[in-house]
C-alpha cells in the first residue's frame, strides 16, 4: 500500500505484486469546529494549508512533508519538536484479517518517527486529529516559515527519498555524514546533496542500487570515524 512514496526506496527490480496507491481516494477532509476528520490518501500539505486558512494550528509544518497523511501517521512525520502525533485523537485501521479498528491516541504509540503501525501489514483509513483555534494570518505565517525552510535548507528540487538516517542521540546524520567527508560523494547518478547531507539526490538517472550503496558507504564512514551506528529512516520495498 502506497502513499505518496515520499520516504520510500523501491528496488530496480520494481515489486512483484499489487501496489495500491491511496493518493486522490481515502482524501476527503471534513472540518467540525477544531475537530479534523481526515482519509489516509489526503496530501498532508493540502491537510496543512486547508487549516491554516481556517485559523487552526498544530500541523502548520506539513506544509513543507510532501506525503500523504496516511505516511504521516505511519512515520509519525514531523519537523523538530513538532509532530503529527501530537494533534492525533484517535485512527481508524484496517487489519490484515480484513477487522477496521480504532485506535485511540494512547494505543498509537507514537514516538520519533515511528507508531504503533509502522512494520505492519494493514492500512491507515482515517485520521481524526484536534487542532488549536488561532488567527488565520498568524497560522499562514508560520506555515510559510515551515515551507521556506524547508526548501531553503533541503534539496526539494531534486528527487530522493527523503530524509536517509533518522538523528542519533545528541547529533545530527547530517553533521556526521559531512563531518566524514562524504558531502557531495556520489555514486552512479546519486550523490550526497550538497545541501543537506542527510539527503542523497538522485542526479539523473539513478538507480536503487546506488542508493543503498551510497548509504551503505556513508553508514560504514560515520561508525568509523565516530563510533555512531546510523538508523536508516526510510523504507525498501
Amino acid at each position: 500500500v502506497l502513499g505518496n512514496g515520499s520516504n520510500l526506496l523501491v528496488s530496480d527490480s520494481g515489486v512483484r505484486g499489487l501496489v495500491l496507491r491511496l493518493r486522490k481516494i481515502l482524501d476527503g477532509i471534513a472540518f467540525d469546529g477544531s475537530k479534523i476528520t481526515v482519509g489516509a490518501g489526503a496530501s498532508f500539505p493540502a491537510l496543512a494549508h486547508a487549516a491554516a486558512s481556517r485559523g487552526f494550528a498544530g500541523i502548520e509544518f506539513g506544509a513543507g512533508v510532501p506525503g500523504s497523511v496516511g505516511g504521516a501517521i505511519v512515520m509519525n512525520a514531523g519537523w523538530h519538536a513538532f509532530e503529527i502525533g501530537n494533534v492525533v485523537d484517535r485512527v481508524s485501521y484496517l487489519e490484515d484479517d480484513g477487522t477496521v479498528v480504532v485506535y485511540p491516541h494512547d494505543a498509537c504509540r507514537f514516538g520519533y518517527r515511528t507508531s504503533a503501525f509502522r512494520g505492519r501489514h494493514g492500512v491507515v483509513l482515517e485520521v481524526e486529529l484536534t487542532l488549536t483555534p488561532d488567527e488565520p494570518n498568524v497560522v499562514n505565517h508560520r506555515l510559510s516559515r515551515f515551507a521556506e525552510s524547508r526548501k531553503t535548507t533541503q534539496p526539494t528540487e531534486l528527487p530522493s527519498c527523503g530524509s536517509v538516517f533518522l538523528k542519533p542521540e545528541g547529533d545530527f546524520a547530517g553533521r556526521l555524514i559531512e563531518a566524514a567527508g562524504l558531502k557531495g560523494r556520489r555514486i552512479g547518478a546519486i550523490e550526497v546533496s550538497q545541501k543537506h547531507a542527510n539527503f542523497f539526490v538522485n542526479v539523473g538517472g539513478g538507480t536503487a542500487k546506488d542508493a543503498l550503496a551510497l548509504v551503505e558507504l556513508a553508514e560504514h564512514e560515520v561508525f568509523a570515524k565516530f563510533g555512531v551506528r546510523l538508523t536508516r529512516e526510510f523504507e525498501i520495498w
